[in-house]
């Protein structure tokens, strides 16, 4: 994301002048249409757009910047203009002309995000520099949907840098004007937001009732006339079927698995699949298939960071009932399976005297850097002199020592090396941490906002918790009302009586849950304050700590302390911490950064 910051260093008005009155500016037309914001969707098309900026300027006369050769034709810009005029060719030829030859941006990409279109921020860099005085636009929310932009630009005209004119809201250059030109811009961001809340809401609510929306799941096909419910696949669900037989029961690879798929004619095409029909490992690691928990009916979806579980199972329809494609209990073993894979892939990295067969580097990967950004490569000695058996009473050699790792980085066409041995890399840390102790004034202004930040988290903690005990009470409310209603299931058989143990079973599960998730939340309650302390005194004994540690200790200390170690082609090295760290370091007695 391109921020407001990075750009106000380059853009200045202080050369500028500010348009005098009279002046005859030629305009920039800006059109806008985003491909990715359900609460754009009935917003004109750029070819629309652009078509009712020309019959404003036909009829208004208002004059129009050519394009520069820095602005560069789009080329679904063109195919766009082609295709909505393909019964007029007349039409069509007049309008391709008028977008090439005038200077009209288009851009792709929603303005909910503050700094975040790089297009639009092109065009107010050259507003800034001078190069353009007029903005031409359908309507204001083309230029902004949020308040920072929207002010950027309304402060331009203010200051007489830029005129505005749109060819279906009517702007004065006054402060009323301004004023009505503000309120849309709010209305614009506000009517955004809003649209976005009912559009999640509705999602929200679909999902409690089962619907299917966003990406599909293999093996189950969506009527959408009927009722945008999930039913089984008549081609694809039986093959998935085997699939997970073959996962859970026989333990194939997804590698395995892919192939028998294929050859049993999968030809499913989901969102993601584009035009290729065949199932890949990779496909199945992609979307999750192993650890998808819709596929035994519990369904689960994310909206803006809140979890909904919904149980199809449990759907009170009378015209519907959800077909998993395995049980719950077949999913708590590929779930095992799953972990135990996890586990024996670490073992094999294992030698049977519990040595890493790996040889272990002083340094992490990319910590070492030079001054173009490129990083180092690490130069080891031959794996076969290193793991060779020899006869001393340490038997097999797994390790590459520390004294013989090279840092080399290679100069392109020149075939020259600027090396560094971790011996010397050590040394200079070693010397760099010496200089480094914790200022008492900042150590204490450090610990106070911690404390702040500490009692908003015990608050929000406390929040939570509540939540939980809500729910929960909630919940055996409802069992006991379960109970009461069902007379504890005395008398119920077969179908029924499987039914009234599966409800209460979904009382005793939730509540379980809940209770666990109380009990984590209680469990994981830490002394931060304590953990700071703790933390300031690691910093002042740095030197000493790194005196003492061995090279697997300093990679720690490195990945936990640094950003990187830049190096120059000179052999000069600087030490570059991170700047949260940086905030509490001071150096050799001189003033710390706050």
């Amino acid at each position: 994301m391109i921020r407001a910051s990075s750009y106000n260093k380059r853009q200045t008005l202080k050369e500028v002048q500010p348009i005098k009155e009279g002046e005859v500016s030629r305009f920039v037309i800006y059109a806008r249409k985003s491909t990715d914001e359900k609460s754009e969707k009935q917003v004109a098309s750029i070819p629309d757009q652009i078509e009712k900026c020309k019959e404003y300027c036909d009829t208004q006369k208002i004059p129009l910047a050519q394009r520069p050769k820095s602005s560069l034709v789009d080329p679904k810009t063109i195919d766009e203009l082609n295709d909505n005029n393909k019964g007029n060719s007349a039409k069509r030829d007049e309008l391709v002309s008028f977008y090439v030859e005038h200077w009209i941006v288009t851009e792709r990409h929603s303005a909910k995000e503050p700094f975040a279109r790089k297009i639009w921020r092109d065009v107010i860099e050259n507003v800034k520099l001078g190069k353009i005085r007029g903005l031409l636009s359908y309507s204001p929310d083309r230029m902004s949907r949020n308040l920072q932009e929207g002010g950027e630009l309304i402060q331009l005209v203010d200051n007489k840098y830029l005129q505005l004119k749109f060819s279906t809201f009517h702007f004065e250059d006054n402060a009323a004007g301004h004023m009505m030109l503000g309120f849309w811009l709010v209305f614009a961001e506000h009517y955004s937001r809003k649209l976005s809340e009912d559009v999640n809401r509705g999602n929200r609510k679909k999902h409690e009732e089962g619907l299917a929306q966003g990406t599909r799941k293999y093996g189950y096909r969506v009527d959408k006339k009927e009722n945008d419910l999930y039913y089984p696949d008549e081609k694809h669900f039986p093959i998935l079927r085997k699939a997970f037989d073959r996962k859970i029961y026989d333990r194939w690879s997804d590698t395995k698995i892919a192939e028998e798929m294929n050859k049993s004619g999968w030809s499913q095409i989901l969102k993601g699949d584009k035009t290729n029909p065949k199932i890949t490992s990779s496909k199945i690691s992609n979307i999750g298939l192993w650890h998808d928990s819709f596929y035994y009916g519990v369904f689960e979806r994310e909206f803006k960071g809140e979890k909904r579980v919904t149980d199809l199972r449990l759907l009170e329809r009378s015209d519907y009932k959800f077909q998993p494609i395995i049980t719950e209990k077949e999913y708590e073993i590929l779930r095992d399976n799953m972990r135990d894979l996890c586990l024996s892939e670490v073992r094999k990295k294992q030698s049977k005297h519990g040595q890493e067969l790996d040889p272990v580097k002083p340094m992490p990967d990319g910590m070492m850097r030079m001054r173009d950004g490129h990083t180092f490569n690490h130069m080891l000695p031959n794996r076969q002199r290193f793991e060779k058996k020899t006869s001393g009473k340490d038997g097999w050699q797994k390790f590459v020592k520390p004294n013989q790792i090279r840092y080399r980085y290679q100069i392109t066409g020149i075939g020259k090396n600027t090396e560094f041995t971790w011996e010397e890399i050590d040394k200079f840390i070693a010397k760099e941490f010496k200089r480094v102790q914790v200022n008492e004034e900042h150590y204490q202004a450090y610990l106070y906002v911690k404390v702040e930040e500490i009692k908003t988290k015990n608050i929000e903690r406390e929040n939570v918790l509540k939540g939980i005990n809500l729910q929960i009470a909630k919940l055996r409310k409802e069992q006991k009302d379960f109970y009461e209603d069902t007379n504890m299931g005395i008398g119920l058989t077969g179908r029924e009586k499987a039914f009234w143990l599966e409800k209460d079973q979904f009382f005793e599960k939730k509540i379980k849950e809940l209770e666990e998730r109380e009990k984590e939340i209680h469990e994981n309650t830490r002394d931060i304050i304590f953990e700071q302390q703790n933390f300031c005194e690691l910093i002042i004994s740095l030197s000493s700590l790194w005196a003492r540690a061995n090279y697997v200790q300093k990679r720690e200390i490195l990945e936990l302390f640094a950003l990187n170690i830049i190096a120059t082609p000179q052999k000069e090295l600087e030490l570059a911490l991170k700047p949260e760290i940086a905030s509490l370091f001071i150096c050799d007695g001189g003033r710390g950064r706050t």
